[in-house]
């Protein structure tokens, strides 16, 4: 167990060669040890590619979304920018599919932004629009899609993972093919800035910045680039669509994604 210490990260690391960092937090917690983590893949002599933890959306082209990551997230872009020792590439998977199964089946248990769907009361906060779209990747999906990264080629500096693109309607109408009690709240692009004003609670404003990241587009893969690398580092892994999730799910109850 590494307590982030230079001595303890580079006994770690010793014959490693890839270091994925998964740690969540938005706090200067999260840029200090991805720095530290940083600083130990430049150190050692095998471990040259470091892959941070984003896993959020277009991050190339919405760097600042989703707005509660946006200043952590940044600093320690910068930093991998800066230096040319170590190959990283930020994994942008839009919003995790796991979180559109009911909570008892999956592990990622709750957005800690609040949910999107509420499978506890059977609701909808669909931001935006109906017809706006979103990609969805399920997190098993992303595991072996890292694993197809480290052992592949040059990466780029963006690495696009979609198992589906959806409008909202497309999700809504497939959940409450199994779930029809469902009901649905549309909160309008206004409603969403109006919450993100000062003199709102601290959780409304980060509920709302979650609304704004897939109201925005910042929730989209770039189409050409998912299909680009698909075939460059995905090409024998299937990405599970929605439906292929609640099907497994209707043949298992008890499954656990």
């Amino acid at each position: 167990m590494t307590d982030y210490s230079s001595t303890s990260l580079d006994e770690a690391l010793r014959g490693c060669k890839a270091l994925i960092s998964t740690i969540v937090d938005i706090s200067q917690t999260y840029v200090d040890i991805h720095l530290q983590l940083l600083a130990a893949c430049r150190r050692s002599a095998s471990c040259k590619r470091f892959i941070p933890s984003e896993f959020a959306g277009n991050t190339r082209d919405y760097p600042d979304q989703p707005a509660y990551f946006r200043n952590i997230n940044e600093r320690v872009r910068q930093a991998l920018k800066q230096q040319d020792q170590v190959e990283w590439t930020i994994v942008c998977i839009g919003l995790f599919a796991d979180y559109f199964v009911p909570v008892s089946n999956r592990y990622n248990r709750h957005m800690r932004e609040g949910p999107l769907i509420d499978f506890d009361n059977e609701k909808f906060s669909v931001p935006g629009s109906l017809q706006d779209s979103i990609d969805i990747t399920l997190a098993r999906d992303v595991v072996k899609g890292l694993v197809a990264l480290v052992k592949g080629p040059i990466w780029a500096l963006y690495t696009f993972m979609s198992g589906q693109r959806l409008t909202w309607r497309e999700i809504v109408d497939t959940i409450r093919r199994e779930r029809p009690k469902f009901t649905v709240q549309v909160s309008t692009l206004n409603e969403v800035i109006d919450t993100l004003m000062p003199g709102n609670s601290a959780d409304d404003i980060t509920f709302a910045q979650l609304q704004m990241y897939s109201a925005s587009g910042a929730a989209r893969r770039p189409e050409r680039e998912v299909e680009k690398q698909k075939q460059e580092y995905f090409r024998d892994i299937h990405f599970h669509t929605l439906q292929e999730i609640w099907n497994q799910f209707n043949d298992n109850k008890t499954i656990i994604f």
